[in-house]
């Protein structure tokens, strides 16, 4: 008959090490989150700027492409500023607020994750070639002023995005939204 403590023992160790596997995945991501806001921040030109942040978000996020646009505090609206890997190019499209995953970031303030962007009732008409099934979306907001929205999107259906994904994305969009903040002046 095995002995209880054995199994128990072994058990604890498997938890232990997942923890720890866990605890190390965490931390390259911190420090890779680090390391690209320093390369981001260091850079004072806005439009390269703009596009490292787009570029930046897509790798960590291992999302198939994303987007940056502006807010124009004036008419209300988003510009598409970066458009990266989407399949067609959308710089220079302009979204009212609500419309699309950066339209309704700009309207709650808040963080969004979508995994099914097809049947999401909030998704823009105006996105031709969206062959992206995931999408999340955060706002740019420095010294509580909104300067725009990111938003990464993913194509593969069995590729789902998390909370764990959406809480270091939003992390990335506070440190990005100091950083264009930084290059505008």
């Amino acid at each position: 008959m095995p002995d209880p403590s054995s199994t128990s023992d072994s058990a604890d160790r498997a938890a232990l090490l997942d923890l720890l596997a866990a605890e190390r995945q965490r931390a390259d991501a911190l420090e890779a989150l680090q390391a690209t806001l320093a390369d981001i921040s260091s850079e004072l030109e806005l439009p390269r700027v703009l596009r490292a942040v787009v570029e930046r978000a897509v790798t960590l996020l291992k999302g198939t492409g994303g987007e940056l646009s502006i807010y124009d505090e004036t008419r209300h609206t988003l510009r598409v500023m970066v458009s990266h890997n989407l399949g067609e190019d959308y710089t220079g499209l302009d979204m009212t607020e609500g419309e699309g995953a950066m339209g309704a970031v700009i309207q709650t303030r808040a963080p969004l994750i979508i995994n099914d962007y097809a049947t999401w009732e909030g998704r823009s008409t105006q996105y031709r070639d969206g062959r992206w099934h995931a999408a999340m979306a955060v706002p740019l907001l420095a010294g509580g002023r909104l300067l725009g929205a990111l938003g990464v999107v993913e194509a593969n259906p069995n590729h789902k995005f998390s909370p764990a994904d959406l809480k270091w994305f939003a992390l990335f969009g506070q440190q990005a939204a100091v950083a264009i903040a930084n290059a505008r002046l």
